[in-house]
């Protein structure tokens, strides 16, 4: 699936690269953001898209990507929704004067304060009993994705790996990984993300003793990311007393045998 979803992007972008061959190309987030941006176009220029093509990237980090230097678009210019980005990271991200940041959180937030002609006299009006609330759903939104966005970060900072095993780290005890986490996360990041690593460390410890309590067997169902542990614990093992085989070869021979296990005895019950 991972293959063939690479594979339409890569058609995608092909496509794309064609279509737009000797033309500026924008690229933007979404299908509304184009759809907004070629109006404007149409409404300087009818015969624009003769030479300016507006591309969908997808997401924001895609539309900077496609616009490295040895990317897909390396001299097109680029517009993103400013969403939750401060003053000061708005201009780091524009500084090359390849990328355009909306004024407004997004494209809509310059439609909700635009006024036409035609519009209603008293549109300020009788919008106005309605903004705080706006406002209100927009600050929780804006804390809460700013937090999300360094948790990312912060992921990243740790190399994120799903459960794996982790030697780099020392779990030993709940300061030894307190430490080892101030180390590999620098501490503007744990503070944006509102990190306290003697909490995590505490509440690692209290998970460690809850699981080390249980039979081995309940261990391994409950206090173990399978996937991880059935690639690098227990495969290399099979693959000492058989031909070698890859971790998905071993979960289709394997499977079968679970047949007879809850919930997978119902579910094959009812479907058969």
């Amino acid at each position: 699936m991972r293959r063939d979803v690479d594979d339409r992007q890569t058609r995608y972008w092909d496509e794309e690269q064609k279509r737009s061959a000797g033309k500026r190309v924008i690229l933007v987030e979404g299908d509304d953001d184009r759809t907004a941006l070629e109006a404007m176009l149409t409404e300087a220029d009818v015969a624009w898209s003769t030479r300016v093509a507006v591309v969908v990237a997808g997401r924001r980090d895609s539309v900077m990507r496609r616009l490295a230097p040895t990317s897909t678009f390396p001299v097109g210019i680029g517009l993103v929704d400013r969403d939750v980005w401060s003053d000061t990271e708005v201009a780091a991200q524009t500084a090359s004067g390849q990328v355009y940041v909306t004024a407004g959180w997004c494209i809509e937030n310059d439609l909700l304060v635009a006024r036409l002609a035609a519009d209603p006299p008293t549109l300020d009006a009788d919008m106005e009993p309605r903004r705080e609330a706006w406002v209100r759903a927009g600050a929780l939104w804006w804390t809460l994705q700013r937090t999300r966005d360094a948790f990312n970060a912060w992921q990243e900072a740790l190399h994120w790996n799903y459960g794996a095993l982790r030697p780099d780290l020392d779990l030993t005890s709940p300061a030894a990984l307190t430490a080892s986490l101030e180390a590999r996360i620098p501490a503007p990041l744990r503070e944006a993300a509102r990190l306290d690593l003697a909490e995590i460390g505490a509440a690692y410890q209290a998970r460690v003793d809850e699981v080390l309590a249980l039979p081995p067997a309940t261990q391994w169902m409950r206090g173990v990311r399978g996937k991880s542990a059935f690639a690098a614990a227990l495969v290399p093992l099979l693959n000492a007393g058989h031909r070698s085989r890859s971790a998905r070869e071993w979960l289709i021979a394997r499977a079968g045998a679970l047949r007879h296990r809850a919930p997978f005895d119902a579910i094959l019950a009812r479907a058969l």
